[in-house]
């Protein structure tokens, strides 16, 4: 769970700060450790298509997930 909410957390810095691509990664992350019919993975979900839909992020390659 703590896992999880730190990456939660540092998806959520990276989007305040417009690094789309960042924020993606650690919220891909996150979802990966949550059952895929929670509230947490239906939320984790919704912030990743609202930062997939921000300009720079379509444009600019993702970095590796963190691990």
């Amino acid at each position: 769970v703590l896992v999880v909410n730190a990456m939660s957390r540092n998806g959520e810095a990276a989007f305040e700060q417009g690094r789309w691509p960042q924020a993606i990664v650690h919220w891909d992350a996150a979802l990966q450790h949550v059952p895929p019919d929670s509230p947490l993975a239906q939320l984790l979900t919704r912030q990743i298509a609202t930062a997939r839909a921000q300009p720079l992020a379509r444009a600019a390659p993702l970095p590796e997930t963190p691990r």
